[in-house]
């Protein structure tokens, strides 16, 4: 999550995460990086994004 709404702001952290997961010999299958996210709670409000991200968690 983050504030902000840049196009690249996740970058950093994708790349971090795969090469981790590629060292490890792990499988990258699916992300939800979710912009304009600033506070504790304010995920809540965004419905689709949760709904989204539970699938995904029942599914791994």
């Amino acid at each position: 999550m983050c504030a902000s709404k840049g196009q690249k702001v996740f970058d950093g952290a994708k790349l971090t995460i795969r090469y981790f997961f590629d060292a490890c010999g792990f499988e990258y299958k699916h992300e939800l990086f979710v912009r304009g996210v600033e506070l504790k709670g304010d995920i809540l409000s965004r419905t689709d994004d949760m709904r989204v991200a539970y699938e995904l968690g029942k599914n791994l």
